[in-house]
This record gives C-alpha cells, sequence and structure tokens, in this order.
C-alpha cells in the first residue's frame, strides 16, 4: 500500500488558514498605523472572510469605516466585537461615536451608559452622554454629566465649553461667563470660548466687555460673519449706525446669504434715515428668508413714513399672517388704512389692537377717530 505523504491532514490545513487570517490581520493593522485606510480594509476583510473569528478584527475594520464616515457599516462591525467580547467598554465607546454620527441620540446614550458601568471613571463616555443630552436638549442631564467630567478633570475644555453653551442657552448668563474665563485662563487663543463669552456679556447688557471678547474672536479667526453681526448690534445700541455698516459689510462679503446681515444694516440706515437703502436691505433678508416678519415690519414702517401705504399694508399683513398676535402690526396697518381714508379696515384693527392690548390709549383714541369718520 503506498501512504502519500503530501496529504495534509484537515488539523494542518485549518491551522495554515489560521496562520494566514492572522497575517492578513496583522498586514491590516500595521496599515491602519500609517492610516491607509483602503489597504487596511482590504486585509482585514480578507481575515473575516477567511474565518478569522476575532473581535479586534470587527473592531479595528468598524474603526476605518468610523473614520471614513461610513456608520452603519461600523455599527455593523462594533456589534459583531460586541457579541464576541461583550465586555470590551472601547466597542462600547465607538459604536457610541457611530451612533452620534448618525444623530440617532437614544442608541448613542445607551452605548455610553454602558461604557460607564463597564468603568466608572470612564471621563470620555460622561462627556459624549453630555454631549447627547445636549443635542436632546435635556439641559439639567446634560450638566450632570459635564459636572462628572470636571470632577475627575477641572480644566476639561469640552466640559467647561458645553457647560457654558448650555447656561448661555438657558438665558443664565452670569452662570455661563466662569466657565469661559476658565477656558481662556488655561488657553488664550480658544476664539471659541471669547465668542460664546462674548454673547453672554452682550445679553446682561455688558457691551463693553462684549465688544472686547467680539475684537479678540476677529483677532484670532477673522472670518467668522456672526461675530460681526454681535459687534454690529454692539454699534446699532450706541447708534453708531456708519460702524455697524462697516462691520455688516464685511461679514456679508464673508456670508453672503445670511438674512440677519441685511436686516441689520436696514436698521442702520433706517437711523441714518436713508430709506432707499434701508428698504433694499429689508427687502434682500426677505428675499433669503421669506418668513422674516421683523424684516416686514421694519419694512412697513419705512412705507408708512414715506406715504406708500399700499406696500405698509401689505408688509404689516405679512407679519399679522406670520405672528397673529402681534398688535404692534395691527396698530400699524391700522394707522396706514387710517391714512389712505380706509376708516373700517382702521377701525378693524384698532380693535383688535384692544383685543391684544386692552391698555392701549393710543388705539382707543383712533376708535373715536374712525367712528367719527363713518358718521
Amino acid at each position: 500500500m503506498n501512504i502519500d505523504l503530501n496529504v495534509t491532514t484537515p488539523n494542518k490545513h485549518i491551522e495554515k488558514e489560521n496562520i494566514k487570517n492572522e497575517q492578513f490581520y496583522n498586514e491590516g493593522l500595521a496599515y491602519l498605523y500609517l492610516e491607509n485606510y483602503p489597504l487596511a480594509l482590504n486585509f482585514f476583510t480578507k481575515a473575516i472572510d477567511g474565518g478569522f473569528s476575532n473581535a479586534n478584527v470587527f473592531f479595528n475594520r468598524g474603526l476605518i469605516y468610523f473614520k471614513t464616515n461610513e456608520n452603519e457599516k461600523a455599527i455593523d462591525d462594533f456589534s459583531k466585537a460586541i457579541s464576541l467580547e461583550p465586555e470590551n467598554e472601547n466597542f462600547y465607546y465607538y459604536r457610541g461615536l457611530s451612533y452620534n454620527s448618525l444623530k440617532k441620540n437614544n442608541e448613542a446614550i445607551s452605548d455610553f451608559e454602558k461604557v460607564v458601568k463597564l468603568n466608572s471613571k470612564s471621563i470620555r463616555a460622561f462627556l459624549y452622554l453630555g454631549i447627547e443630552y445636549l443635542n436632546l436638549k435635556n439641559y439639567p442631564k446634560s450638566l450632570k454629566q459635564f459636572s462628572k467630567v470636571l470632577e475627575h478633570d477641572s480644566t476639561n475644555v469640552g466640559a467647561l465649553f458645553y457647560s457654558g453653551v448650555i447656561y448661555n442657552q438657558m438665558h443664565q448668563f452670569n452662570k455661563a461667563i466662569p466657565f469661559f474665563d476658565k477656558i481662556i485662563q488655561n488657553e488664550p487663543t480658544a476664539y471659541e470660548a471669547y465668542f460664546e463669552r462674548g454673547v453672554a456679556y452682550f445679553h446682561i447688557k455688558d457691551f463693553n466687555k462684549s465688544k472686547a471678547d467680539f475684537e479678540k474672536v476677529n483677532s484670532l479667526n477673522p472670518t467668522n460673519a456672526e461675530t460681526y453681526l454681535f459687534l454690529s448690534n454692539i454699534k446699532l445700541n450706541s447708534k453708531d449706525y456708519y460702524g455697524a455698516i462697516e462691520d455688516i459689510s464685511v461679514a456679508i462679503n464673508l456670508a453672503p446669504n445670511t438674512s440677519g446681515l441685511y436686516f441689520n444694516r436696514g436698521i442702520a440706515y433706517t437711523g441714518l434715515e436713508i430709506d432707499k437703502k434701508a428698504i433694499e436691505n429689508y427687502s434682500k433678508a426677505i428675499e433669503l428668508n421669506k418668513n422674516y416678519a421683523s424684516a416686514y415690519f421694519n419694512r412697513g414702517t419705512i412705507y408708512y413714513k414715506i406715504k406708500d401705504f399700499d406696500s405698509a399694508i401689505q408688509d404689516f399683513s405679512k407679519v399679522i399672517e406670520l405672528e397673529p398676535e402681534a398688535y404692534d402690526a395691527y396698530f400699524n396697518r391700522g394707522l396706514s388704512y387710517f391714512s389712505s381714508k380706509n376708516y373700517s379696515k382702521a377701525l378693524n384693527d384698532f380693535e383688535k389692537v384692544l383685543e391684544l392690548d386692552s391698555s392701549n390709549k393710543t388705539a382707543k383714541n383712533y376708535i373715536i377717530l374712525c367712528k367719527k369718520n363713518l358718521k
């Protein structure tokens, strides 16, 4: 009986396949380290297709998918890694990041909470739990998570910044400022912190400090149109209309499709009584935002001033359509009807003003005048 000594036994074949798959995996790791994601992906997939049943190969391929914004595929691979190694916090953390990228906040929260169960001192998990709750506008829970981060790391920029942002959004501006102070103390070039602190100072009407912060933002990042918008608001407040126009014009060059910039420039031209340019700017704001009630109102006010009552009525009617409780729009439309000698419609508007603002004495006087003219 002749025996073929070259025949591979099943066990040896499996062993060779395992060695080859492990080589694929190691080559994938090398290319991942070099950030050559296509080649790394190719080798990890070869290892997986060859039956390499290792949690890390799924995790690392998922990591590539995550880094290349293929988050659904990343979630599939992280889930497979979790099924093979369910106590690995890293797998849940990165799956949570993938859910975060897809704006699946509740799924992300579930994963980050699992990380915390596995590691009660995981600063990164507490930080992202705070971010997820912030995305859901659950400010108390968000602040609680950020406070846990700060318990472990009192200078954590992310936790400090988002805590300040939350207090700004809750209109608790005095509580927001110390968080931004601490960031700036440790990172003097953190322009985002200067910006948010400038917003807080603006809302508490400390315009000098607000202006100083926004000017600092401009020195660090001169391409932020919103900074110029706030600076223009500060200048409008002090009736520095030419200065406001200068700031807004710079901002418009940076963000030409921002309706609020044209609205502010319209206010500046209104202050200077340059009616034509004011109307042009309010009209541009409306062109960019068809539902911009304040722009219709301000433009209507100028039309009334220049005695274009039909256009004024049209604008105030649009404001009422957008904001049915806007008694000042009813009042101004009533004035426009009254000036057009349409006393019955004027009467209806002034009566509506009293319905919304029963103490309005001027509306009461116009009601008397309308009734006299209707006799």
